[in-house]
């Protein structure tokens, strides 16, 4: 990472924030904001997000979905006939639909993460 330098920081309600800027020479790609769906220029190759509101916006919908889907794949291991007297497996498909069309309604094209992504995230839990 380049050295801070004073041009960097600027001042703003009293508080210094880093400003990012983008040295000569440094490679920028341009990408699209998973959560808003906005163009923004990132150093990173791999950037989803074009600011902290969206990246925790969309994070926070992933757990609050995430905890909800988690609950039925737990029943369905630990209390099966449960499970399928609730016909919680339609329940749980009518949820993800209506996740998908909820996305699609707010113009989210993808709000899962690759599969490599999703094996690289649960290999260690799996030691």
């Amino acid at each position: 990472m380049p050295a801070l330098r004073l041009d960097d920081f600027r001042p703003e309600s009293g508080a210094f924030r880093r400003t990012p800027t983008i040295e000569q020479g440094t490679p920028v790609s341009n990408h699209q904001c998973k959560e808003c769906n906005g163009p923004f220029t990132s150093r990173q190759y791999n950037a989803d997000f074009c600011s902290n509101a969206c990246r925790s916006a969309f994070n926070n919908r992933r757990m609050k979905r995430g905890a909800v889907l988690y609950d039925l794949l737990m029943m369905e291991q630990g209390d099966p006939k449960a499970f399928e007297a609730n016909k919680l497996k339609d329940r749980a498909r009518e949820l993800i639909e209506r996740f998908r069309q909820d996305d699609e309604q707010a113009g989210r094209k993808r709000t899962w993460k690759r599969p490599n992504d999703v094996m690289y995230d649960t290999a260690a839990l799996l030691r």
